[in-house]
């Protein structure tokens, strides 16, 4: 993705956000296509009614000279917008936090480039362009069922009511306050991916884990033969995914959105003469490009987090043999009641973290049976993820002197290792294991 061009949009491309407008209709699985013409009705045409006035923001994202995705805001009296709602379910007294100085977000990317991280890139650019011009905080409407609003949550945004737009669709008004811009208050969502990944490429691992974790968790597959067929999901450089080569039977997928990480991932394998059985390959963890009943094991460290641990469950369950097994490691909580610093970072990083029983009752609603859980060791966090970054963070640094966006990076990276050390009895990562049934 590094041929990716983030940039505000010039004059003569805003007839293009009629076409993103239409990409941007939300239809739940089955639904049919609407015809094009629905977005001249004109409570949607007015996203992009005349744009170009004094309040209206936007950027696209280019790929080889060609427009693949576009955000944009306007002030306007739509879903989205800012003002008070007596039907909001909701508290009404946050409902009016919204105001005829917030703009409204819309935001599309183009089907085949979606998964690739360019909805992210293109918001946090808008939120610096929206910044800049003294706008305080930014809403929008989203359909309840959408699975996008995970995502807006991730990038900051909090439901603040709840109304029907003028199909009657159950939408959530949401709000993101421009403001917070103290570390604490960032997630690693808000800073270029193409970044994040150069920064992870300098290390084995891109979460806690161990050899000896990878191995405890196999110990519960009793499954494989050489004909097994393994998905390792959110592989990142294979730090793990070669530990499973060496220790299991079968041929292993590595899947991974990060170009770079699966450049390592094969170097990996074929310095490891592990090539005829082990394969990267780029692809999308909420579109994977496989089969049904393709595989034996699914297993994914530290990723699944990327789509969610109970969307991943349940999608990925048709890729499974009936009686496959599936092995995730996630951020839960070790106990009901933790303290608001914790809560808050995890809430913005990972609304879905959950307690043990609720991460294990979620796996058997999905179709499998709770095989096993266990915690990974403090060393998996400290030894092996923590202190390897420690030198990565000062050539990152020297690399990019005066880079306030890596400053920023790393000041979270190091605020979070302070959370751990502080707040480690809370939380951390937890291995499950199922069998699909």
């Amino acid at each position: 993705m590094n041929n990716v061009k983030i940039r505000q949009i010039q004059p003569q491309e805003y007839p293009v956000l009629e076409d993103f407008l239409y990409n941007a209709i939300f239809l739940p699985p089955g639904a049919e296509p609407v015809p094009r013409e629905i977005i001249f009705e004109p409570e949607i045409y007015i996203y992009v009614k005349d744009f170009g006035g004094k309040d209206d923001c936007g950027v696209v994202a280019e790929m080889d000279g060609k427009i693949v995705g576009a955000a944009w805001t306007r002030i306007i009296p739509a879903y989205g917008h800012a003002v008070a709602d007596t039907s909001t379910t909701l508290s009404n007294q946050r409902s009016r936090s919204m105001d005829n100085q917030t703009p409204e977000l819309a935001i599309s990317v183009l089907p085949e480039w979606r998964g690739k991280s360019i909805g992210t890139q293109m918001m946090n650019y808008l939120f610096y362009q929206l910044r800049k011009y003294g706008y305080k905080q930014t809403s929008l409407s989203v359909q309840k069922n959408n699975p996008a609003v995970r995502f807006y949550e991730r990038l900051g945004y909090e439901i603040t009511g709840e109304k029907l737009d003028h199909a009657g669709n159950e939408d959530y008004l949401m709000i993101k306050n421009l403001q917070n811009e103290n570390v604490e208050d960032q997630t690693i969502y808000e800073f270029d991916m193409n970044l994040i990944c150069e920064y992870y490429s300098n290390v084995e691992r891109q979460g806690p884990g161990s050899t000896e974790v990878t191995l405890k968790a196999l110990s519960f597959i009793d499954n494989l033969t050489e004909k097994s067929r393994i998905a390792d999901i959110g592989c990142g450089t294979g730090g793990q995914t070669m530990t499973l080569a060496h220790n299991a039977q079968g041929h292993i997928t590595g899947l991974d959105f990060f170009p770079d990480f699966i450049e390592i991932f094969n170097q990996n394998a074929q310095k490891q003469n592990l090539q005829n059985r082990v394969k990267g390959i780029v692809g999308n963890m909420e579109n994977l490009p496989f089969g049904d009943e393709e595989f034996d094991l699914i297993w994914s460290e530290g990723a699944i987090y990327n789509i969610g641990f109970e969307r991943g469950l349940n999608e990925w369950r048709k890729f499974l043999k009936m009686g496959g097994y599936i092995a995730v490691s996630e951020a839960s909580w070790f106990t009901e009641k933790r303290p608001a610093e914790i809560e808050k970072f995890w809430h913005n990083a990972y609304p879905e973290i959950d307690t043990i029983p609720n991460k294990v009752a979620q796996m058997q609603k999905a179709g499998y049976v709770p095989v096993a859980t266990f915690i990974l060791p403090e060393t998996c966090w400290t030894d092996n993820f923590y202190v390897p970054l420690i030198p990565v963070q000062e050539a990152f640094l020297k690399k990019y002197a005066g880079n306030k966006a890596v400053e920023d990076f790393i000041a979270l990276e190091r605020y979070e290792v302070g959370l751990y050390e502080k707040y480690k009895a809370y939380y951390g990562y937890v291995f499950y294991i199922g069998r699909k049934v």
